[in-house]
């Protein structure tokens, strides 16, 4: 008795060791992601031409001063945070409603998904809210309007690979790209204007 409990416990689960899908070829992948891509492209002017429509257009806003934009932009992280909160309740409340409520009890394949979810969603939040907090204090306030599409798209990637991994996780490119374009876009946006205004500009 003791050693099938025991056995019970260290079992591997199936689910944890099934092995994600093999990718795609390379020119199908690279197809979906200029695809994909296109998609932002075309969202992103989009928000350019009716951003003065919506409420978060900070031009309707006094945001003068560095501490007044940082505050607006980090008001806004709100809705980016959203998406980790969400993905942490899903792994939890797929533990309280499965044999993975205890961690040693080798049935962790019970919520692999949405762990991977997790640590992705965590780990893209990082680096998405630091180029927000560093594109908040130096951009002049007029371009202000691209911070809530910035979050608007985190926003909607987040969502989109939370459902695409879910089916299936070679769903997963749309929301990968929603996510990682507009913050990768950013940072380049971030590091080539402090180079150039801190060492280069008289």
């Amino acid at each position: 008795m003791f050693n099938e409990q025991k056995e019970n416990v260290i079992a591997p689960d199936l689910e944890l060791k099934t092995p994600l899908p093999k990718e795609h070829s390379v020119l199908g992948t690279s197809i979906k992601f200029a695809v994909f891509s296109g998609t932002f492209a075309i969202a992103a002017i989009g928000y350019y031409y009716f951003y003065e429509h919506l409420e978060l257009n900070p031009q309707h806003q006094q945001l003068s001063t560095v501490l007044d934009r940082i505050i607006y932009a980090v008001q806004l992280e709100v809705y980016s945070l959203l998406m980790v909160i969400l993905t942490l309740k899903v792994v939890v409340l797929g533990r309280l409603f499965s044999a993975a409520y205890n961690p040693l009890s080798g049935n962790e394949g019970k919520v692999a998904k949405a762990s991977r979810i997790f640590v992705n969603t965590m780990e893209q939040f990082v680096i998405h809210f630091f180029n927000v907090f560093i594109f908040s204090t130096w951009v002049p306030e007029e371009y202000l309007f691209v911070l809530p599409g910035i979050v608007a798209a985190f926003v909607f990637g987040r969502v989109a690979f939370f459902v695409g991994y879910m089916i299936h996780p070679k769903h997963r490119l749309l929301g990968f790209v929603w996510t990682v374009v507009p913050t990768v876009a950013l940072f380049f946006v971030n590091i080539t204007s402090i180079t150039v205004n801190r060492f280069f500009k008289k």
